[in-house]
């Protein structure tokens, strides 16, 4: 067997490192956007702001009143979807800790909320992080079976269905709706969070 020459391993190290370094930057943005709160009264004057008052903000809240989730859990999941590729690029043969540790970091960013004012933790944001980390998952392995790569076998299978994976999207989509709606598990050390839903 050739021994890989000390230049490649040398390079292979320092582009691992750029990788980690790449994964912690983002989850740094994480725990940054999560130490503050936009309300929706501050989200739709500077939407009505931008439009130039083109958009009032009445009207704006009544639009955001029904699509709130779409982008505020939407969000949620795709952050540590991003996340766990990121991970995962640093550390490519071992996808079992590349998802633990993205979900670990869902939680202690969940848990750190306590402590942000008119903040809480929602075990329900927790699995809708996970639920991002599980998406983001299923797509990098269609990607890797569209290129002709090797794939978890059983997802191999579920590729092969399209009518499947469309189903298994749409269950998705409403299971973040439903967590979103009907969140569970908050905890709170500021007596006015608990009413301050939904929130941007």
């Amino acid at each position: 067997m050739a021994s890989v020459p000390v230049e490649d391993r040398k390079s292979e190290v320092v582009g691992k490192r750029w990788l980690w370094v790449g994964a912690a930057l983002w989850a740094t943005s994480i725990f940054i956007t999560s130490c503050g709160l936009v309300t929706t009264k501050q989200l739709s004057h500077a939407v009505s702001t931008v439009a130039g008052g083109h958009i009032s903000e009445s009207g704006f809240l009544q639009f955001w009143g029904v699509v709130w989730w779409v982008f505020v859990k939407g969000w949620h999941a795709t952050e540590f979807g991003i996340l766990f590729l990121l991970i995962r690029r640093a550390i490519p043969r071992s996808l079992n800790w590349s998802a633990g540790l993205a979900a670990s970091y869902a939680f202690l960013d969940e848990a750190h909320q306590l402590f942000v004012p008119y903040r809480g933790c929602r075990l329900s944001d927790v699995c809708i992080d996970c639920l991002g980390i599980l998406a983001a998952w299923v797509l990098a392995e269609w990607v890797a079976n569209r290129k002709g790569r090797q794939v978890v076998p059983k997802l191999k299978s579920l590729f092969s269905h399209p009518w499947l994976l469309t189903g298994l999207t749409v269950g998705w989509i409403a299971l973040v709706f439903v967590l979103s709606i009907f969140p569970f598990g908050l905890v709170t050390l500021d007596s006015n969070a608990a009413g301050n839903f939904p929130r941007p």
